[in-house]
């Protein structure tokens, strides 16, 4: 059980560290709003599906979950610096842990 935890919240860092890496790079030369969220989600799912094999669905669906999540804490979010934005989405990995529970349910989709 011990182990299970470790193992979620190694996921958790990582997946965190992904969302900023491409909040950084995703958040240049866009028009409004909504095209840099849909932007950044469509980046932070291409990570997990290239990288974990994720079904695209449920990528979308975990990465909206987080995105809309902290957005609703500091709308501001993605137009942080990078070392701001990572800070940010490391202190609010409790607020987004609830979004955990898309990545539990394999197949779904």
């Amino acid at each position: 059980m011990k182990k299970i935890k470790i193992a979620n919240e190694i996921i958790k860092v990582i997946v965190l560290g992904f969302i900023a890496f491409f909040l950084m790079n995703c958040n240049k030369s866009v028009k409004s709003e909504k095209e840099l969220f849909d932007k950044n989600v469509s980046a932070c799912a291409s990570v997990f599906i290239k990288q974990n094999g994720m079904d695209s669905i449920q990528a979308i669906d975990y990465c909206s979950c987080i995105l809309e999540k902290l957005i609703t804490l500091d709308s501001g979010f993605v137009h942080m610096k990078e070392e701001e934005r990572t800070k940010f989405i490391n202190e609010m990995k409790f607020y987004t842990s609830d979004c955990d529970s898309i990545l539990l349910i394999e197949g779904q989709h």
